[in-house]
């Protein structure tokens, strides 16, 4: 009866609330990663700085230093790339 559409109308607020928050924080959470991507000088940077955060998650104690080259390889990765030949000048 009445008590039953009361509590389904209820539940409909809450489901319809729930998806606006939602919203507000993916919004909020877009806004920041394109002030994010933007601050680093694009994406490129951005994915540089992802892998930075991931190394910096995965690797506990151990210290990793990064040096810029075109892979943008740790360290301890570096001896794992594949050698090139040095270009002739």
């Amino acid at each position: 009866g009445r008590a039953a559409l009361q509590e389904a109308e209820y539940t409909r607020q809450i489901a319809r609330l729930d998806a606006e928050a939602q919203i507000e924080l993916a919004t909020g959470e877009a806004e920041a990663n394109e002030i994010l991507v933007e601050g680093l000088g694009g994406p490129d940077n951005y994915l540089k700085w992802l892998y930075i955060q991931m190394l910096d998650n995965t690797q506990g104690d151990k210290q990793v230093i990064y040096v810029p080259q075109s892979e943008f390889l740790p360290i301890g990765e570096a001896g794992r790339s594949v050698s090139r030949p040095i270009p002739a000048e």
